[in-house]
C-alpha cells in the first residue's frame, strides 16, 4: 500500500507544478524595491481605477452600457483587498506589512488597474451583467495594470510595479465572475511578494 502511494505522489507532483503558475507576471518596472523590503515599513492598499477600461471601453462608459453604477463595480473592493492583503501577510518573508489604517501607514500601495474583465460566460458571451457571479466554464477573469509604491504624506512615487495579464486560477482552473477577480488579487499579493523575497 505505501508502494502504491509513493508512486501516486511522484506522479501527482509533477502535474500540478505544470498546472501551478510558472512565471511571475509582476516585475519591477522602476524605482527600486528599497521600500518593499523594509521590514519597519507599514502599507495601505486602495485601487485606482481611474484609467480603467473594459471591453476596449473607458469604465464609466462600460458602466452606462450595461447599466451598473460605481458603487456596484466597487462594491467588493474591501474583499478584494483582504484577499490580497492576507496573501502578502502570509508571504511576504521580510518586508514590508500592510494595515488597514491609512493613518498607520508609510505608504500606499496603489494597485492601478488599466484592464479589467469579469470572464465570459460558458456561451461566450460576457459576464458583465452578471458580475458578481462565479464559475469555471468560459473564459477567466483577469486583470493588468500597474502597482504603485507611493510615500504617504509626499506622494513621492518609489518604485513601479507592471502587472502583466493575470487570470484568477485555482491549480491551473481558470476562474470568472468575481471569484475569479478575488482568486486575482489574492495571486497579486504572492506574487509581489514573490519579487520582495527574491530580490538580494
Amino acid at each position: 500500500m505505501k508502494k502504491f502511494f509513493m508512486i501516486l505522489l511522484v506522479a501527482v507532483v509533477p502535474f500540478i507544478s505544470v498546472c501551478g503558475k510558472s512565471n511571475n507576471p509582476v516585475r519591477l518596472f522602476k524605482g527600486t524595491l528599497a521600500a518593499l523590503k523594509d521590514v519597519n515599513a507599514k502599507g495601505f492598499v486602495e485601487i485606482d481605477y481611474s484609467k480603467t477600461k473594459i471591453e476596449g471601453k473607458p469604465l464609466v462608459q462600460w458602466l452606462d452600457s450595461v447599466g451598473m453604477s460605481m458603487k456596484q463595480f466597487q462594491a467588493n473592493d474591501s474583499e478584494r483587498i483582504r484577499y490580497f492583503s492576507e496573501k502578502w501577510e502570509d508571504d511576504m518573508k521580510r518586508g514590508m506589512s500592510l494595515t488597514s489604517n491609512r493613518d498607520e501607514a508609510d505608504y500606499i500601495v496603489r494597485i492601478r488597474i488599466r484592464k479589467f474583465n469579469y470572464g465570459m460566460d460558458a456561451a461566450g458571451g460576457r459576464s458583465g451583467s452578471s458580475w458578481n457571479w462565479s464559475g469555471v466554464q468560459g473564459g477567466g477573469a483577469s486583470i493588468s495594470g500597474y502597482v504603485d509604491i507611493v510615500k504617504k504624506d509626499s506622494e513621492s512615487l518609489e518604485c513601479t510595479l507592471e502587472v502583466l495579464e493575470m487570470n484568477g486560477t485555482i491549480m491551473g482552473t481558470v476562474y470568472r465572475g468575481e471569484h475569479g477577480i478575488l482568486r486575482i488579487f489574492n495571486d497579486l499579493g504572492e506574487d509581489i511578494c514573490k519579487v520582495v523575497n527574491k530580490a538580494k
